[in-house]
């Protein structure tokens, strides 16, 4: 350690006793650089840790690190605001693409349904009704929405309809519900994918005693009749039906 003195008195600097003059000069100048290195080194120090930071915002674009694919999707580029606005529209979008296809749906089932509507007659009128099939071999199924046999039984006549269709078999799906549960008759038909195998009629009063006469049913529902190609009746099959019998007999008027 170095303590003043007077200028005629001299420095202990180390151990060792020094003029003054042989202190001031180089002394004074190693103190002054060593206090500029200390400065310049704090000062590179406050550059590199105070410098400004960027900032990423979660939509702000990212850069791919290597090996990673340079194509940056849009969603990684676009405003957080825009981003979800785009996914509002596109939600709106998909809900309206989603209830255009119901609504093309629907359309399509009622003309399904309506293609499907039965057509009305009188009980005296069916006799001129199978007058139109005349050369052909004619099967009249009677159903109704309150039979269970009825509607056990449709299926099973539809797809005998689809096997002698080539054959020149006409199929007649008669129901007997009556005027009011036409549309109803038309949706359970249409439910069946019956549209080309089956003509559809009704019975506008339903199943009076008058339409049995006329339809020739003996014994109630379900009722299957089959008529040769003069129109004249030859067998009739209810309420317990066997189809394979039946399918047996219209293959035997078929042949003729």
């Amino acid at each position: 350690m170095s303590r003043p003195c007077n200028p005629s008195t001299p420095v202990v600097l180390d151990g060792h006793c020094l003029l003054p003059s042989a202190v001031d000069a180089p002394w004074a100048a190693r103190q002054l650089n060593r206090l500029v290195r200390i400065v310049a080194c704090l000062l590179l120090v406050l550059l590199a840790g105070c410098g400004p930071r960027p900032v990423v915002s979660p939509g702000a674009a990212r850069m791919p690190a290597e090996g990673e694919d340079q194509v940056l999707a849009l969603d990684d580029v676009r405003h957080p605001v825009a981003r979800d606005l785009h996914d509002g529209e596109q939600d709106q979008q998909d809900q309206q693409d989603q209830q255009d296809q119901q609504d093309e749906q629907d359309d399509f089932a009622a003309i399904r349904v309506a293609g499907l509507q039965p057509q009305l007659f009188e009980s005296p009128e069916f006799p001129a009704i199978l007058k139109q099939f005349l050369g052909q071999v004619v099967l009249v199924d009677v159903w109704a929405l309150w039979c269970p046999a009825c509607l056990e039984g449709l299926p099973a006549t539809i797809q005998l309809a689809r096997r002698q269709r080539a054959a020149g078999l006409i199929v007649l799906a008669v129901n007997a519900d009556g005027e009011q549960a036409a549309p109803r008759a038309a949706e359970y038909l249409a439910s069946l994918d019956a549209s080309t195998e089956l003509n559809h009629y009704g019975i506008r009063s339903g199943l009076t005693q008058a339409a049995m006469q006329a339809l020739e049913i003996d014994g109630g529902l379900p009722a299957i009749n089959l008529y040769d190609r003069s129109g004249r009746l030859r067998q009739s099959f209810g309420p317990e039906i066997d189809l394979p019998q039946v399918e047996v007999a219209l293959r035997q008027l078929l042949a003729e």
